[in-house]
């Protein structure tokens, strides 16, 4: 009895002490609890051999961006220069017949200033040149109307001892007819030496309201307009204006028929494949496109067509980026093959686990992702390319941007 009421004695004194050690104890299990859940989720990293003492900065890749970051930065930057843009004379030809005959009128160049270095639209821009650098790819070109007189603000520019005026190619038609409310084009400047003019030295205006390109694809810059197109007449201006501050305008006039239904314009077909994970094609469809859209469009149209989600950033129009897809079950049975295992191991880079039933940016490894391949080369932002009759869309799983499959790891088969 007097044990019995020692024991009662010291749990009274002790109480305090003994529930808040029972209360941690308890802490502790359930937190093993939860880390032994977290490593289901996450998964065990394959590269067993990692060298413990170095870095766990993941390594990026050499000289290749993901798509979204290059529209991104070109946005930012269309914006920045907006609005240091001063408005030019709406006639600025006309401007120039009125100068003295054998003086030369110098117009403001748009462009202020260059980031150096920056990638932008499909394209490098080098501050001590001022010089575009495009990225690899596959040439576009425009069928439009490459006319023009000089007259009525419309110049194509021309030799150099005839005119100094910037070269203007536009693949629209003077009078067109637009069924829908969507159209797209493509616009190709040069200076009187030929030499390529990026997107900035281009301000593209839809009734009065400018329009920003999609992108840039080996010196082709490429536009998109729905929402700024009305119901009947239209007018879409082109201005030019180039390094020494000469300009040339070229102006074309479209009817819009929103009530009639857009003009099919041919078929693609559409591949998504994760095979650095070893789970082969999980998508693969042939779809329609119609005159005036861009890959996104048809990209949208396959998934539906198999019945799959997916989640992207920006527009269809603008800076789209495929972000990550969701079907159940979809990492089941991955299996990294190996010689990509020894490179990942060789750049250690960084394993951050996976999902069960999606797949996208930041799975398995900090820097994987989708990229595309159209025709069997990589070129840049989905948006910036025109939909062609009888092309392949490679969507396609990186494990590290894209090294795998753009040289950086491998030049043949992995």
């Amino acid at each position: 009895m007097k044990k019995k009421n020692s024991f009662w004695c010291f749990f009274k004194k002790h109480r305090l002490s003994l529930l808040g050690g029972v209360f941690i104890l308890s802490l502790i299990f359930s937190s093993g609890i939860f880390l032994s859940m977290q490593e289901q989720v996450h998964g065990k990293n394959p590269l067993e051999t990692e060298n413990k003492e170095s870095s766990r900065i993941a390594v990026t890749g050499k000289n290749y961006t993901l798509n979204y970051k290059q529209e991104e930065e070109y946005k930012r930057e269309q914006e920045k220069r907006e609005a240091k843009i001063k408005e030019k004379p709406s006639d600025p030809i006309e401007e120039m017949k009125k100068e003295t005959k054998g003086e030369e009128k110098k117009v403001t160049s748009i462009i202020s200033q260059h980031s150096s270095g920056t990638q932008v639209g499909g394209e490098y821009l080098d501050e001590s040149t001022g010089e575009s650098k495009p990225s690899q790819g596959k040439p576009e070109t425009g069928d439009g109307n490459q006319g023009g007189n000089g007259e009525n603000g419309e110049n194509t520019g021309g030799d150099e001892g005839v005119s100094k005026l910037p070269e203007i190619i536009c693949s629209l038609k003077e009078g067109q007819v637009v069924n829908g409310s969507f159209l797209g084009f493509t616009v190709q400047a040069t200076t009187y030496k030929k030499e390529p003019l990026n997107s900035f030295y281009v301000i593209v205006k839809v009734n009065g309201k400018k329009l920003y390109s999609s992108g840039m694809q080996h010196n082709v810059i490429s536009y998109r307009i729905s929402q700024e197109l009305q119901e009947g007449n239209n007018e879409i201006s082109i201005t030019v204006t180039d390094k020494e501050g000469n300009t040339a305008t070229k102006n074309y006039h479209v009817t819009v028929k929103k009530e009639e239904v857009q003009v099919e314009a041919g078929t693609m077909r559409v591949k998504l494949q994760a095979d650095v994970l070893g789970l082969g094609t999980l998508l693969d469809e042939t779809v329609v496109f119609y005159e005036g859209e861009n890959l996104p469009y048809v990209v949208d149209r396959a998934f539906k067509k198999a019945g799959m989600q997916y989640r992207y950033t920006g527009t269809f129009d603008y800076g789209f980026y495929l972000q990550r897809i969701y079907k159940s079950g979809i990492t089941n049975g991955y299996k990294i093959p190996s010689p990509i295992l020894k490179k990942l191991e060789e750049e250690n880079c960084s394993w951050v686990g996976f999902e069960i039933n999606s797949l996208g940016e930041k799975d398995f490894y900090y820097w994987s992702g989708w990229l595309y391949r159209l025709d069997g080369y990589f070129p840049d932002g989905l948006s910036t390319i025109p939909a062609e009759d009888g092309s392949e869309i490679e969507l396609l799983f990186t494990l590290n941007n894209g090294a795998e499959y753009n040289g950086t790891w491998f030049s043949g088969k992995w």
